[in-house]
Parts: structure tokens; sequence; C-alpha cells
């Protein structure tokens, strides 16, 4: 998919919170850009971020073959994105060479220990979904970052059938990461059209305490993630944890007492399994979005 607009809109509000860009970036694929140089400078000042000089003669333009000669040809690229945002080296891995990779890297497999420990932030957005191993592309990415170092995984959640492998929650990447010696979350939702990039998206921000419960929505939009984490501690061999999803683990744990329900709760929780077979849908849908609430902000639309 690439970075669209409101990918570059959440980057800008994390890089100026807790997430500043520095030192050795790896990106995951050869991402589009689906925005000018002057259209990005003008967003990173806007967020009040001091956006940094480009070398003289620097690429800026965009490296998607499929883009060249074509209307694309006007957006720039990924190299530009983190270099303006402080990186002082960016590197591309990918499984080809076809679209200019740095480093060739099948993330299905073990990675080359060379790249243990080597990178300050690594960042995904629509790559993660397409790799049959996940559990192992997790594991290469998490021996790949640098005590101290931050990860940034922008992928699909739902309403993309089809288009990988996998639509990731946001609570895999919590429990991973949250197993592994991560902290200082940080999650958005975006509503995307899948039919046109270029249209605003909605943003929203998870409630840190609530990450755990299901969030269902109905919507025509591909809904994704976008997921912040820190990482805390080096990384040793054979250290890699497998989680167990927290939300079933707390459950089974006992840390999470039965809810007590007062007596108009009661009622109505009644009255919905009496009409459960003929109720108009509207009814549930407007009871869903008072659940859907209390889960996450609503930032608002870029």
């Amino acid at each position: 998919m690439g970075m669209l607009r409101p990918h570059l809109f959440i980057l800008a509000e994390e890089c100026r919170a807790k997430y500043p860009i520095k030192g050795d970036v790896l990106v995951l694929g050869q991402q589009a850009v689906y925005s000018t140089l002057d259209e990005i400078s003008r967003l990173f000042i806007k967020k009040g971020l001091k956006i940094r000089s480009l070398p003289e003669n620097f690429d800026t333009s965009n490296k998607i073959p499929n883009w060249k000669n074509s209307w694309h040809s006007i957006y720039t690229n990924c190299q530009t994105v983190f270099r303006l945002l402080g990186a002082d080296n960016v590197y591309v891995a990918d499984i080809s060479s076809h679209e200019g990779a740095d480093i060739l890297m099948d993330l299905n497999i073990p990675c080359d220990k060379k790249y243990y420990n080597r990178f300050d932030t690594i960042f995904d957005v629509g790559t993660l979904e397409h790799v049959f191993n996940l559990p192992q592309a997790l594991d290469n990415i998490h021996k790949c970052c640098k005590p101290g170092g931050q990860i940034i995984l922008i992928n699909p959640t739902t309403n993309a059938i089809n288009h990988g492998f996998y639509q990731i929650s946001p609570t895999l990447y919590y429990d991973f990461f949250g197993a592994n010696g991560y902290a200082d979350f940080s999650c958005y939702l975006t509503q995307v059209s899948p039919f046109n990039y270029e249209h605003k998206s909605k943003i929203y921000k998870f409630k840190e305490d609530k990450i755990s419960d299901v969030i269902m929505l109905t919507s025509k939009s591909v809904e994704e993630i976008a997921f912040f984490c820190h990482k805390k501690r080096d990384y040793k061999d054979a250290e890699t944890k497998i989680p167990i999803q927290r939300a079933y683990q707390n459950i089974f744990s006992g840390k999470i007492a039965l809810e007590k329900r007062n007596k108009l709760q009661s009622f109505v929780d009644y009255l919905f399994f009496l009409t459960r077979r003929w109720r108009p849908e509207i009814i549930d849908r407007f009871r869903l979005w008072l659940f859907f609430k209390k889960r996450l902000i609503y930032i608002g639309k870029y």
C-alpha cells in the first residue's frame, strides 16, 4: 500500500511526542509515498517538527518502477521522509531487488545475525500481512532492533479480504512486544478508502487500558492499525518469547472479575435477548457505537 497521508500525520504526531527518528532506519519493502516533498515538509512544520535539511543532490524522486513516467511520479520516497525527520541512513529490505532494495531479506526465515541489534528504527507499512511465516517475521524485527530503538508497524486489521495472508489485530503487537521487553506503546486506527488512497481517512487512538477489549466496526473502509513501541533490553540467543493473548490469559487467571450489572443494565440485556431475532439492525449498530466510543479517541480526518 505505501505511506498514505494519514500515516504521515500519525508519524509526525508520534515523532513530536515520544518517537523521534534518528540514526539508522530499516524500512520493510520499498514503500510508495502518496505525497510530494513540499506537502510532507509543510505537514511536518505544521506539527511543530524541526525538519532536517537534505544533503546536496539527494534523490527525492519516487522509487516505485510502476510509477515512473506516470502521474504518481510527482511523489517522493520513504528515504526522503525519514531523512527529513532526522535519520542518518535509511535502508530498504526486501525479498527481491526489483524495487532497489539495499538489503535482500526473506522475513519468512531467520535473518543474518549481522543485522542483530543493528537499527534504531524499524518501519513497516503494508508488508507484514504478506509474509506467511508471521511469527518468524516478528522475531526478525525484534532481533534487528537496537536496545533503546523503536518499531513502527502499520498494517490492515479488517475489511481487506484477500489483500494479504493476514489482517492483524492490535492485540498481536501489544502481546508479542509486551512479552519481549518493549514498552511505551502507542496505537492508532485509521479508516482508509479501499477505492481511493487519496481520500481523507478517519484517525482514532486506542485507549491504553482498553486494548484487550473486542472492538467491532461496521464500515465500508479498510481499517488499519499504526503501532509504536520502544525496545527496552538487548536481544540474547533463544530469548524471544511466544505470547499468550493477554485478554484470555487475564480471564483464565482470574485477573478480570465478572462484571456486576445493575438493575437497568440487566433489564436492557433482557430486552435485547427477547428481541434478538427481529429487531432492526440500526439498534444494534447504535449500541455497538456506544461501546466503540469508550475504546477509541477520535483524532480527526487527514
